[in-house]
């Protein structure tokens, strides 16, 4: 008999660089529930809020691991928005989204044909990231493969206790410069992060 959990969880900011947008999408096993938690902006040194993610522990669920995904944005010297995932490619997560049949993958690239013109490369490649930034932030999390995600599961160590609460919080999730670490009572995982920076848009020309 399976026993359900809570654990809390917070980002801690190690980059260097505000973080904006943050995501991070906790998956249990192979239900299609899934937990998303959302920080608007996290600056450099700082510990976030925390947020929950929901388990299970016990007879039953020794196979449904915990996996986990963190996206976010920064903002480079080159006034660039730069996207950046815990994954092994952010273009794989898009092609594993519109394969396993993300309702607003179309509607979020249909345009896209359009907006590639030989005669503006770096306006075509900003018109094409904005409509990236809209599939990345609209919900891909909850169709990408498990490749996407790192794995660290969860025990009944790592759980909420109601009775005696500690400081919290029960996982902490720390970026580096390219890093993802997972800690908690049970163990620590550590998964590498890429990125992809999208051109500001060139001013109209009148």
């Amino acid at each position: 008999m399976s026993t359900p959990q809570v654990a809390r969880v917070a980002i801690v900011n190690n980059t260097g660089a505000r973080m904006e947008q943050v995501v991070l999408t906790h998956r249990f096993g192979d239900s299609d529930a899934v937990d998303i938690l959302m920080w608007d902006q996290l600056d450099p040194g700082v510990q976030s809020s925390t947020k929950n993610v929901r388990f299970a522990t016990g007879f039953g669920d020794t196979t449904n691991y915990d996996w986990w995904l963190l996206t976010w944005k920064t903002h480079n010297a080159a006034h660039e928005v730069v996207e950046h995932a815990s994954a092994p490619s952010v273009f794989n997560m898009v092609g594993d989204y519109v394969i396993m049949g993300g309702e607003d993958a179309i509607s979020s690239l249909k345009g896209v044909p359009a907006l590639i013109s030989s005669a503006d490369p770096v306006k075509s490649a900003s018109e094409f990231g904005g409509a990236l930034t809209k599939l990345l932030f609209g919900g891909i999390a909850r169709k990408v493969s498990k490749k996407a995600f790192k794995e660290h599961m969860l025990t009944s160590a790592d759980a909420y206790n109601s009775v005696a609460p500690g400081a919290g919080p029960e996982v902490k999730v720390t970026v580096g410069e390219g890093t993802m670490t997972i800690t908690s009572p049970s163990g620590t995982s550590k998964a590498d992060c890429t990125t992809l920076a999208i051109p500001a848009a060139l001013p109209a020309v009148p």
